[in-house]
């Protein structure tokens, strides 16, 4: 890389991600394009995490260690302050990058002129092996929409323009999980341009340590769920995707009085009949007829993979 100041920063936060680092970071090394920095800030790791990534001898890895925990969100404002690309691509620690990656988003986002881009992505297991895949909607419309459902990017896709996102404060301290579609929400009202590429430019894996997923964190995730909806109803563009916004909402109410052990709560929930309507048609399309798409803008269609249908090029 020399003198040439890189135009894209990877920045990915590592804790205790030593299983598929090597993996990883190979992804991003070995990218065609190449004036880039790959900015991983380790997070008090308590395993190899730290070794692994020092055994790699790319001048492009520049590794920064926090001197106490501070959790993914002011990790990743951290790296966003300490980034020298003037975009950030967005890495964790146990997916795959497209060899391409970088080089279709950096065309994309210069010549589409938006300030933050995703991709469809493919789900791996905890051996590398195609599970599904995911398609986001791809005009900021559609991501609009659907962002009053749930999440309509993967944030290990995402690469964003620096100082957009500095101008919007960053990420969150408020958000332990959901702290990128909180983002997004705040960049859609701030007029910013989201779109997805179609293509599945990263693989997002899938195990059973990852927090997202973990009992501990399932109330976290109702709470900021609850809030999200609610913060981004006026941003809804169609009548079908706000009665699936109730849906949802109902659904994590009933969830999240469930798991406090609010009986009170909980019979006032039960009790809000529109809720329960547009969640029951929720239901029904998503376990039933399966087609949910036919109901409202999705935030992502998933489908499983036939055998027959598995790319050989991930």
């Amino acid at each position: 890389m020399g003198s040439l100041k890189p135009l894209v920063t990877v920045l990915m936060p590592v804790y205790n991600g030593e299983k598929y680092l090597p993996e990883t970071i190979e992804s991003i090394i070995n990218q065609t394009y190449t004036n880039f920095e790959f900015l991983i800030i380790d997070d008090c790791s308590t395993d190899e995490s730290v070794k692994i990534i020092q055994s790699f001898d790319d001048r492009r890895i520049r590794l920064v260690q926090n001197q106490k925990n501070l959790g993914q969100s002011v990790t990743m404002n951290k790296g966003i302050r300490f980034a020298k690309g003037i975009y950030i691509a967005r890495m964790d620690q146990d997916d795959i990058s497209r060899l391409d990656r970088l080089e279709e988003q950096i065309y994309f986002i210069k010549n589409k002129k938006c300030s933050i881009v995703g991709s469809w992505i493919y789900i791996i297991d905890g051996d590398s092996n195609l599970i599904s895949y995911v398609q986001h909607p791809t005009e900021k419309n559609n991501i609009i929409d659907a962002l009053g459902v749930n999440c309509a990017l993967s944030h290990s896709s995402v690469m964003f323009n620096k100082i957009d996102i500095i101008n919007l404060g960053g990420y969150s301290k408020d958000f332990m999980i959901a702290m990128d579609w909180d983002l997004w929400i705040r960049a859609i009202k701030n007029n910013l341009d989201i779109q997805n590429i179609p293509d599945y430019l990263v693989s997002i894996r899938k195990h059973g340590k990852q927090a997202s997923i973990s009992n501990n964190n399932l109330i976290n995730l109702y709470k900021e769920s609850i809030r999200l909806i609610y913060d981004s109803k006026s941003l809804i563009l169609s009548k079908s995707n706000y009665k699936a916004a109730l849906g949802w909402e109902y659904y994590f109410k009933i969830c999240l009085s469930f798991y406090n052990k609010e009986i009170i709560q909980l019979i006032k929930n039960l009790f809000y009949v529109h809720g329960f309507i547009e969640f029951f048609k929720l239901f029904l399309f998503y376990k039933i007829i399966r087609d949910p798409q036919a109901l409202f803008v999705t935030p992502m269609i998933k489908k499983n993979f036939k055998k027959e249908d598995i790319p050989l090029k991930i």
